[in-house]
């Protein structure tokens, strides 16, 4: 992959492939700014010590011994558009942003209302802010396909809303639900497209069941080789609460190791999808007990805050949650008139402007004293949280809707909602921004 970056004060291209740069014209970096949301460094550490960058073998026999690393190992390396073209009845506007990235293609769930799934060419990388200076995917590989009522047991309960995406050697996993499961009742999790690159003409199995349910049956991503063997498995789930019916969700961000054989060979006759659990919690035992801030001391995890992908960090013992969050500042109501006049359909922050990309880092090591029975998965609380400085926020706050890492690329992609409005009166598609991580 060729990158080419542009700072105000000097440029470069960089030649990208598995952590390696072939060349550059400067050797200056520049460290991403962290949030203060508190006025202290929002990198916090409970009882862990973080190792420098550079510090730590990447390949070190004996995972639970690798580096914790911090937000400045994320380094913005620059984005792309997607198109606001018509594809039949829907679109990339109002995208849910949920993405996978797979080889140099982008899979993408498009506008909210229509669940459906298309496939793009990820083209060069620009290092720029400026939108109109990204490249656009273009024409579609494959235009947007529905899935979600194709299964062949058919879909019995509903399920309306894509949470994750993966693609298996050539068959793409997808997590969903029910957006609105007021009854609590769901089970079924899973669907599997046995042709990822062929979605329309693509068999759908499923609907399977997720071990954890909604709990889990969010974003998916890979579990470094050397972590496989000690977590007990090749792919990690999860998921959080922030969507509607909090108490059948994850009260902070989730993780359930799984395994490719499980869901790549999971028998029509047995719906259940075996799990681990590292990290989970509930209404009655949340990450943070004050959900609405009443303290005006809470910088973790509110009624609003929604993790949407996490991915344990080759070469390191850090598990990455990113999401977005709100009401540090101004706390959080219910159906209020917040400060620009905007009433809210549900919890909000009272100051419009309190709401921000962010991130939680969890030490491995604490997630398998889960696995050990040495603690509940309720108890481990992340070693560094904040907010996540994410370009393109040309509405005053653009979230995060979904991100992908490829570990061949060494990229972190990041789908930046309603960030573009340059297509058209009334286009609004996501951004994808690209981050790189390096020790």
């Amino acid at each position: 992959m060729r990158i080419c970056l542009s700072f105000e004060t000097r440029c470069a291209c960089l030649l990208v492939s598995t952590l390696t740069i072939v060349s550059a014209c400067s050797s200056s970096t520049t460290t991403p700014q962290t949030n203060q949301t508190s006025g202290e460094n929002v990198i916090s550490v409970d009882n862990h010590e973080l190792e420098s960058p550079t510090t730590g073998p990447a390949d070190n026999a004996n995972p639970a011994e690798q580096p914790l690393i911090n937000l400045a190992n994320f380094r913005f390396v620059g984005g792309f558009t997607v198109p606001a073209d018509q594809y039949g009845e829907t679109s990339l506007n109002y995208a849910k942003g949920v993405i996978e990235q797979s080889d140099n293609s982008l899979f993408i769930v498009g506008h909210e209302h229509h669940d459906m799934i298309a496939e793009f060419t990820i083209p060069e990388i620009i290092n720029s802010q400026d939108i109109s200076a990204l490249n656009n995917a273009g024409d579609p590989i494959q235009s947007p396909v529905s899935v979600l009522d194709r299964s062949a047991s058919s879909n019995t309960q509903a399920i309306d809303d894509i949470t994750g995406l993966e693609v298996i050697d050539g068959k793409l996993v997808i997590n969903a639900n029910e957006y609105y499961d007021a009854a609590t009742d769901n089970t079924h999790t899973t669907l599997l497209a046995e042709n990822a690159f062929d979605l329309q003409s693509s068999s759908i199995d499923g609907y399977y069941e997720l071990n954890g349910a909604a709990h889990a049956a969010g974003w998916m991503s890979s579990v470094p080789p050397e972590w496989q063997t000690t977590v007990g498995g090749d792919y990690l789930s999860g998921s959080s609460s922030g969507r509607p019916i909090i108490s059948r969700h994850s009260v902070g961000p989730s993780a359930f190791i799984t395994s490719a054989s499980d869901l790549l060979e999971a028998d029509a006759g047995d719906l259940e999808i075996p799990t681990t659990k590292l990290l989970d919690f509930s209404l009655e035992q949340p990450l943070h007990e004050d959900l609405f801030n009443e303290t005006r001391s809470n910088d973790l995890w509110t009624h609003t805050s929604v993790a949407v992908y996490g991915f344990i960090v080759p070469g390191t013992r850090t598990y990455a949650t990113f999401g977005h969050s709100s009401g540090h500042q101004s706390g959080i109501g219910y159906k209020i008139t917040q400060t620009d006049g905007n009433l809210c359909g549900g919890y909000c922050p009272f100051d419009s402007n309190d709401q921000y990309n962010y991130y939680w880092f969890w030490d491995m090591n604490d997630l398998l004293s889960v696995k050990n029975g040495e603690r509940q998965a309720h108890d481990v609380r992340p070693y560094a949280h904040g907010q996540f400085e994410v370009p393109y926020q040309t509405s005053g706050f653009n979230p995060i809707g979904g991100a992908s890492y490829d570990a061949v690329t060494n990229t972190l992609l990041v789908s930046v909602l309603r960030a573009n409005n340059t297509q058209g009166t009334y286009s609004n598609t996501p951004v994808i921004a690209a981050f790189e991580f390096s020790q």
